[in-house]
């Protein structure tokens, strides 16, 4: 369980900082702490879906 959660905020950290380059350049918005809090804010979302995604499929 812990490697897992680790694996996936790894991955979702790398996906974010992705998301970040992309706004950045793209809109050339200057306001880097907004970008960053809603990478955060995403992240955790994704974070919290995944968990309780695979708290139901060890369920079954």
């Amino acid at each position: 369980m812990k490697n897992y959660i680790l694996k996936n905020c790894l991955l979702y950290t790398v996906v974010g900082i992705i998301v970040f380059i992309l706004k950045y350049y793209i809109f050339q918005n200057r306001n880097i702490q907004e970008i960053l809090i809603s990478i955060v804010v995403i992240n955790a979302i994704l974070l919290v879906w995944d968990l309780l995604n695979y708290k139901r499929k060890r369920k079954t």
